[in-house]
This record gives structure tokens, sequence and C-alpha cells, in this order.
């Protein structure tokens, strides 16, 4: 795979051949989100064709890449690494804000429309198409603060669609863009199903002992404190009804004492329990050069353990190592 190094401006300096290792990482899961990348280099090279804070790596046609923001040396390895933020790193550092006066952002309309107007002044970097998406979204409420990298992935999968993200090349000593934009979210899991019967190397994991019973501490005193409780019961479905008791009453405390009210404490607790349930997660690495994007869905068994997962791709991560060999990992997650 071809990494292109571009400066500050955006401008192409020449490909990045003087590399050790390569680690691309955008994985949304709840359990370990993370969307940063991190490249390393000989010591001498550590400025290999102007690397530098501020500049930027990316793979035209796809959505590895990012921009350049921390540099780590081990001067016993005479080695160098250098990290960033990925593109949907970045996205998910900008904050979708109620307007004044307002308890939430609330949008309708095409979602490359509303795409656009949440990129605001991080163009022209990012780049959103004038055409229509085709996902038409009604009074769709964002939570409250949350990212638009978040925000975005959360409407879309509601609506069928997902986030999808390339890098294109500019004319000569013209710069590069990113390009953001909503597309349906592709359905794979009937053509193609990764098991013990394929090529790959894979993991399934199914957690049965999360919480099922979250107690929210919002704001106030004593007696006079806030406080909501949130219930799942065995087929995932959250309520204020309880449905384990005893020893399969799994419980924890949520302290989030700057809830502004009793729904919004509620709200916030909803997001946080689904980070805490039972779920099922699998995690294939893929070296035959299929790609999926994070959204589309796909499949995975396990025979011995009798799982199975039909799910979007939560997590994708490009990795390189010091022989060449390419593989990308693809996470599914999904309530159990």
């Amino acid at each position: 795979m071809d990494i292109i190094l571009a400066d500050a401006n955006r401008i192409e300096q020449g490909f990045l051949l003087s590399v050790y290792t390569v680690d691309i990482e955008n994985n949304s899961s709840s359990t370990q989100p993370n969307f940063d990348f991190e490249i390393t280099l000989s010591a001498e090279n550590v400025n290999y064709k102007g690397i530098n804070y501020g500049t930027y790596m990316f793979v035209p046609g796809t959505e590895y890449g990012g921009r350049f923001g921390y540099l780590r040396a081990a001067t016993q390895e005479s080695m160098a690494a250098w990290q960033g933020y990925t593109w949907r790193g970045l996205l998910d550092k900008k904050i979708i804000q109620p307007a004044a006066g307002q308890d939430y952002y609330t949008v309708s309309g095409d979602a490359n429309t509303i795409l656009k107007t949440l990129i605001g002044d991080m163009a022209p970097l990012f780049s959103v198409p004038d055409t229509a998406s085709g996902i038409m979204v009604t009074n769709f409420q964002f939570d409250r603060y949350t990212t638009v990298r978040k925000g975005m992935e959360k409407m879309l999968r509601k609506y069928g669609g997902k986030l999808y993200i390339h890098a294109e090349q500019g004319a000569e000593n013209e710069p590069f863009s990113v390009i953001v934009e909503c597309v349906e979210a592709q359905n794979y899991s009937t053509e193609i199903e990764y098991s013990q019967d394929s090529d790959f190397s894979f993991e399934i994991e199914n957690k049965r002992n999360g919480i099922n019973h979250l107690i929210c501490l919002g704001s106030g005193e004593l007696k006079d404190r806030q406080v909501v409780h949130l219930y799942a019961d065995a087929q995932g479905n959250i309520s204020e009804t309880q449905s384990f008791f005893g020893v399969d009453e799994i419980s924890e405390i949520f302290d989030f004492s700057s809830a502004e009210s009793l729904e919004d404490l509620r709200n916030y607790g909803l997001e946080r329990f689904q980070e805490k349930m039972n779920r099922k997660t699998f995690s294939v690495d893929i070296t035959d050069g299929t790609e999926y994007d994070i959204g589309d869905i796909i499949a995975g068994q396990d025979f011995t353990a009798g799982m199975t997962i039909i799910a979007p791709v939560t997590g994708k991560i490009f990795r390189m190592d010091e022989n060449g060999a390419e593989s990308v990992e693809y996470m599914l997650e999904v309530d159990a």
C-alpha cells in the first residue's frame, strides 16, 4: 500500500518508503474506542520528507491517513515513532453543541447537508459532496455535546447508512482533500462468513457478566440527589423495570453530578449502560486485500463455541510489519 506524505498545506512530498511499521486504528467499539495511527522509523529518518507536527500522511482512495501530532523517540533502540489522529479521530475532536437556549441539537434533511453543516470550519481539509446522499433524516436528536464522529455514526446507523471517508489527491502542486460523505451501508453477511473454515486469524468473545442494573446519580445532595434506576432484561432491552434478582443482578453506579435534569441523567445513563452490558465481539485479521467500511455488516461464527455474530463493523485497524506484510483487522460488536 502506497502511503503519501504531505506538508502542513496538504501538498504532497512523496511516498513513505523509509518506514519499519505502520499501525492505523479506527475503532468505534465501546470497549476500546481509538482513532489514531503510529509509524516507526529509524532515528536518522525522524523528519523523513518533511514529517513534522501538523503534516499529513494518507493513502488515496481509502480512509487510511491522518495528521502528525506526537513524536516518541527511543534512543537506545535508535527508533522514532510518529503518532497522530486519523481522519475519524479528528472528527471525534469536534463537538456538536446545542444552540443557546436549546436542550439538544436536532436535525432534519439530507444526511450530506447535515454533515456539511457539522464539518463547518474543518473545511477545506474535509470536503462533503454537494450531491444528495439519498438518506433522509427526520427530527434526529444528537446526544448533548457528542462528537461529530460519534453523532454522525449513530444517526446514520439508525437510517441504514455509514460515514464513508476517503482521501483524494489534488492536481500537481495542489492540496489533497479528505472526502467525507453519507452513503448506504452494505450488508455482506449473506455472502461472506468468517469462521474456522476461513484462512484468517480471528477471535470471538461472548461477555455474559455485564451489568444489568445501572444506578444513575445526578445532581443534588443526600436525599435530594437525582437518582434513576435502569435495568436490562434477558433480550438486552433497557427499561426502569427490574428483571434480574439475587446473584443474577449485577449492579454498578454511574456518577454524573453535572446532569442538568432527570432526562439528561437518563440519556447519559443509557449511553453508559450500553457500554457495560452483555455483548458479543468478533475480530478477524484479513490478509487477502478484502476491504469493508465501518458501518458495513459482515458475519462471524465460531463452530466450537456455537457463537454467531451478524453486525456492523465497528473497528478497522491497518497494520504493516517490518517485512512489509499488510493486514486489516475488523471488529464487530453487538449487544448479546
